[in-house]
């Protein structure tokens, strides 16, 4: 028999009347209402031990049907048994992936040295009993709206289709349906073939799955997809249905699809391609929960060169402690192609550059010129107005706001705006749902890199063969089929 994870096991120290607690149990009070509109949704803390039972076993059991843990931090709750016998135990099942872990500290403590440190909280670098009343109470009911959309995004497959619950027999008349792959990833690798038809480019391809609890891409057989060895930009759209058909038939639940194309094709609409075959297609940032990445970053040998300033870039992304390229900058090639993730000048706390947004795209005269040089920054996250966009400067601020690509800072009495991404998969989810009724994300390009997630190169470079690489992604001045042009940097 098993368990369903459908428990979202809340935390807190309890043993005292401190503002810290009062925090805390506004933050359940805030939870409570969402039980009405789902049945299913279940909250469990240390009170709802029954008096006479041995609390070991009780809490393991908690543990156990625990699909979202929230564990709020404060001085008193970490000096507690607590600390270790919930804490610990919700932070080692967070990190083998078995439940995904909230947090939020409440009152001033020393937590820095803790491996929950190493997690982002629900509201960034916020002290609940160090805020006004009237921002306490905000972010209270912000903490349990992010649990509620949590508990959501991370329901069981089961509990998604209204199907029998999952410790009721199945009738014997109904054929068990085939065992699905439980997926965190699959990846589209674009890349050009050197061919063309009727005049127009074509690119080859390959699909790649990152399985659950594993870190290593493993390569789809094309066999199994059933899609032609090229396509050109004009039928892209039949590659992603027919992946998307593998992925709806293959896997158990629903993974983000990371699609790394060309520079060439960085610029195209991709929200809007339908990957659904049929009467009613949608697209595909309604049906998929996508990221665009650059297959130039990952295969270009030049640019390989410079990882080491996209790893720089991407720490800053994740901890929200860098800086936008100011939009004055935006058109300098020589600043775009030389960021490297080191502070320029010591005495600017903003000169780590972590992310450029483009706010007009007007601005530029040659897009395809930026947007290479864009690529060659190695900033891990970038943001513009697609070609086809009506989107204003206000409407992408906007955008960032509720995705949410911004952390705001203070910093010398001021107000800043950083760039934060700390989950690319939560990036990915908040695109799918976004139903602003005035603003079409479609209109928005993002485009998004990590250091390490990818398959591997020298995969990669048995899949692309030499004699099929476009001749314009060879270092200058190197004929095509020189070997440093084809290598694959690892």
């Amino acid at each position: 028999m098993t368990t369903e994870k459908d428990l979202v096991f809340v935390s807190f120290f309890d043993k005292d009347r401190s503002a810290a607690k009062k925090s805390c149990e506004a933050i359940l009070t805030q939870l409570k209402p969402f039980k009405r509109n789902n049945g299913r949704f279940e909250l469990w803390d240390r009170s709802m031990i029954c008096a006479g039972s041995n609390k070991d076993v009780a809490i393991n059991a908690a543990l156990g049907r625990c699909r979202v843990a929230v564990v709020l931090v404060s001085s008193e709750y970490m000096a507690s048994e607590h600390w270790e016998r919930e804490a610990k135990p919700l932070l080692a099942a967070a990190q083998t992936g078995q439940l995904h872990l909230l947090w939020q500290q409440i009152s001033p403590c020393n937590c820095e040295h803790e491996e929950i440190i190493k997690y982002q909280q629900v509201i960034s670098d916020a002290v609940l009993t160090n805020c006004s009343l009237a921002v306490r109470k905000q972010h209270e009911q912000k903490i349990s709206e992010v649990v509620f959309q949590t508990w959501n995004e991370f329901a069981p497959l089961a509990q998604r289709l209204h199907a029998l619950p999952i410790d009721l027999p199945v009738p014997s008349a109904i054929t068990p349906a085939p065992l699905r792959t439980a997926c965190d990833a699959v990846v589209l690798v674009l890349n050009p073939s050197g061919e063309e038809v009727e005049a127009e480019r074509c690119y080859q391809w390959g699909a790649f799955i990152q399985k659950s609890g594993e870190d290593q891409f493993q390569q789809i057989p094309n066999g199994a997809i059933g899609a032609k060895p090229s396509y050109t930009k004009g039928t892209l759209e039949e590659l992603l249905q027919r992946l998307q058909c593998w992925i709806d038939n293959q896997l158990e639940d629903e993974p983000v699809l990371e699609i790394f194309a060309p520079d060439v094709l960085l610029d195209e609409d991709w929200g809007s391609i339908s990957t659904q075959a049929g009467e009613d297609p949608k697209p595909l940032h309604t049906y998929q929960p996508f990221l665009l990445r650059s297959s130039d970053r990952l295969l270009n040998f030049q640019w390989n060169k410079r990882r080491g300033a996209l790893k720089r870039m991407h720490e800053h992304l994740i901890e929200g402690t860098g800086a936008w390229l100011p939009q004055d900058q935006l058109a300098k090639t020589h600043i775009l192609e030389t960021l490297d993730g080191q502070t320029q000048d010591k005495d600017a706390g903003d000169a780590v550059i972590a992310a450029i947004c483009l706010l007009q795209s007007t601005t530029l005269e040659n897009r395809a010129t930026w947007l290479r040089s864009v690529l060659m920054s190695m900033a891990p996250l970038v943001v513009w107005p697609s070609h086809r966009s009506s989107l204003g400067e206000e409407q992408v601020q906007l955008c960032l706001r509720h995705l949410p690509l911004i952390r705001e800072d203070i910093n010398q009495g001021c107000t800043v705006k950083r760039p934060h991404c700390p989950d690319l998969t939560r990036l990915a989810k908040a695109r799918q749902k976004w139903s602003h009724p005035e603003v079409d994300l479609r209109g928005l390009t993002i485009l998004v890199d990590h250091p390490d997630r990818a398959p591997d190169r020298t995969m990669l470079q048995a899949l692309f063969s030499p004699s099929r690489q476009d001749p314009s992604s060879a270092p200058e001045g190197e004929r095509l089929g020189s070997v440093s042009a084809l290598l694959i940097s690892s």
